[in-house]
């Protein structure tokens, strides 16, 4: 029987997470996220002593260093490598609240809701957008969208972006339209409270367009930087604060 804490530690692990023959580590910006793997690792595992440092590209992390556990979790899943991750089989055959905190801590980890507005014609474009170097994990997830929450997705695409002598070779899945975007809100939803906060924005953004609804698109547009601005902060604040 999987629990909750466990289905978001496995989740963790395949998005932001590293596992080694030796070591777990956890790394991001969040302070929520970091604070809710460690809880549910301890829920998880008794006796479980945590680091909490910062890595050389600047973002804190979490790192526990027990071989039993690094053991646990392969045999829950084989390889956690980026471009090899799928959903393990104990989160498939689970009921749809193990689902539904698995896919939230995958989704807070490597998603986000958009809300930006083109700018030739003033419109806002709205999506919830999900990357992973695994082709299988992205299928996984949007079977389990449209078979368990009636979430329906876009196709899977791959990008081809180069940044200097590399390629960005990650592929994307994207959720459009309101009904789904709120049927995610309402199902699944993010623990990030900025993720959380530009979703809600995203979907109280209709109607509120720039030609008939002025007043409502340019409060929008203003709490839209209050949010960007409070997670810029947010991100900082927690450096400092292990520093």
């Amino acid at each position: 029987m999987v629990s909750k804490e466990l289905a978001r530690c496995i989740a963790r692990i395949c998005g932001d997470g590293y596992l080694g023959k030796k070591y777990i580590r956890y790394a991001n910006k969040n302070d929520e996220l970091l604070k809710e793997f460690a809880r549910d690792i301890k829920s998880c595992f008794d006796n479980v002593h945590l680091y909490w440092a910062i890595g050389n590209s600047g973002t804190p992390f979490i790192q526990l260093n027990r071989k039993k556990i690094c053991s646990y979790f392969t045999e829950i899943l084989p390889s956690y490598t980026s471009s090899k991750i799928e959903i393990p089989d104990v989160i498939k055959k689970s009921n749809l609240a193990i689902k539904k905190e698995f896919l939230r801590a995958y989704f807070d980890d490597e998603g986000g809701a958009n809300l930006r507005i083109y700018k030739k014609t003033k419109e806002w474009k709205r999506d919830i957008k999900i990357a992973s170097n695994s082709k299988k994990m992205l299928e996984d997830i949007k079977l389990i969208l449209s078979q368990d929450f009636g979430i329906i997705t876009n196709k899977l695409f791959r990008s081809s972006t180069k940044t200097g002598n590399k390629i960005d070779r990650t592929y994307h899945l994207i959720i459009t339209g309101k009904s789904n975007l709120i049927k995610f809100n309402e199902l699944i939803g993010f623990k990030s409270k900025y993720k959380d906060k530009e979703l809600n924005l995203a979907i109280s953004s209709y109607g509120k367009t720039h030609h008939r609804n002025p007043e409502g698109f340019h409060t929008t547009y203003r709490a839209l930087l209050l949010v960007r601005a409070g997670r810029n902060y947010q991100n900082n604040k927690l450096y400092k604060s292990i520093l």
